[in-house]
């Protein structure tokens, strides 16, 4: 979810496609070695401890009927450890299934709401000036899912200038498998909550680039995000290799209620 854009690199890589596979959230082999008890600790001691294996999510709009405004998360491990990064949820004028996600770092995430779940349908990068389209749109927060079930998708990602979005620099497929972990009790800045993880794993090739990375979010009702682990590997022939990780806590968050938004 968060881009990290190289100042050089290789004319071998194109550097807008390194950008964009890091704002994507997808990397190689390495992530797989964070495991949920890794994530854990990332956050610091106690901060989320897991209550139980099971959870089931028989409808997003509890965890999500207050998801537009203003949200501030603290980084708690990795890069740029100690500040705050701020998050503001817009929805598309005209367009109640439609949001726009800004993002402290630049980025902008399109997240859509179809048939009461959200997916996430593309991702603009403001350091490379990129944008990267899923084709279907990625999942990102599924109802009636329980623990245990994985739900697997296949995903063409096309990246294009954001001046041409219509001339394709780079594409590939993802194979994208998305899971809830159970039930996690999650102690930030902001106060002390109640969650269910969502991990979402990612397998494939964009360009020259192998993928293979996760991703782990914690969402509490009526609040949605209020943790994220983000683990970032780009490596692409003998050229490239960049590793990003961030832990984040909800630090502040100030919501519009959208209750009947989504029902």
């Amino acid at each position: 979810m968060f881009s990290i854009c190289p100042k050089k690199f290789s004319s071998a890589l194109n550097a807008t496609l390194a950008c964009t596979i890091l704002s994507l959230g997808v990397g190689t082999a390495e992530a797989d070695d964070e495991d949920i008890d890794a994530v854990l600790k990332t956050f610091g001691k106690s901060a989320i401890t897991q209550t139980s294996e099971t959870a089931k999510i028989e409808t997003v709009a509890d965890f999500i009927s207050s998801d537009t405004g203003k949200r501030t998360f603290l980084i708690v491990d990795g890069d740029d450890s100690g500040k705050i990064m701020p998050f503001d949820v817009v929805q598309k004028k005209g367009d109640k299934d439609t949001h726009f996600v800004h993002m402290g770092n630049g980025d902008i995430a399109t997240v859509l709401y179809v048939k009461s779940s959200v997916y996430r349908s593309q991702q603009v990068d403001s350091d490379s000036g990129s944008i990267a389209v899923f084709e279907p749109a990625e999942p990102v927060f599924l109802s009636s899912q329980p623990s245990g079930s994985t739900v697997d998708s296949k995903i063409k990602v096309k990246v294009a200038p954001v001046s041409s979005p219509t001339e394709v620099s780079h594409q590939g497929e993802l194979r994208c498998s998305y899971e809830v972990l159970g039930t996690f009790q999650v102690v930030s800045p902001a106060g002390k909550f109640e969650t269910v993880c969502v991990r979402t794993r990612y397998r494939g090739k964009i360009g020259p680039a192998d993928v293979d990375d996760s991703r782990y979010i914690f969402y509490a009702k009526k609040f949605g995000p209020v943790a994220i682990r983000t683990f970032n590997h780009v490596e692409a022939m003998i050229f490239y290799n960049k590793v990003k990780q961030k832990s984040l806590l909800l630090n502040s968050c100030d919501l519009v209620s959208n209750d009947a938004a989504h029902e």
